[in-house]
């Protein structure tokens, strides 16, 4: 895909039932060098040595931070590779609007808790 439309500015990479490494995925989206906007699955999916606690209520707060972390870490990963990504997704809620200061080197995330419009999830089924 890189070679047929390298110039995309708007990817979205949907997980599966499987777990992406997303350090193998790094070199690739690299690649896309006008890339503006990504979308990725959940960190759950992602394969990036955290995991998620079960939704208990009693663990919600330790959950939502540990969220946190993991999306900070997923982002710190995509933003070294992603040098034009100004938007990016981690799952369905988690978006990080990034600001670079070439002059300084700076990058600056901002997360928002939103709902991604442009997810469609599918039931998995065995073939």
């Amino acid at each position: 895909m890189v070679r047929a439309v390298p110039w995309i500015p708007k990817l979205t990479v949907a997980g599966s039932q499987f777990e992406d490494k997303l350090a193998d995925l790094l070199p690739i989206l690299a690649r896309f060098e006008r890339l503006h906007y990504l979308a990725l699955a959940d960190v759950c999916y992602l394969d990036v040595g955290v995991h998620i606690l079960t939704p208990r209520h009693e663990y919600q707060e330790a959950r939502i931070q540990h969220m946190k972390t993991a999306n900070t870490k997923v982002a710190e990963m995509v933003i070294m590779a992603c040098k034009s990504l100004r938007v990016l997704w981690v799952g369905k809620m988690a978006k990080a609007i990034i600001t670079r200061y070439p002059e300084s080197g700076l990058v600056d995330v901002a997360w928002y808790a939103e709902e991604r419009e442009d997810v469609v999830d599918f039931p998995y089924r065995e073939w």
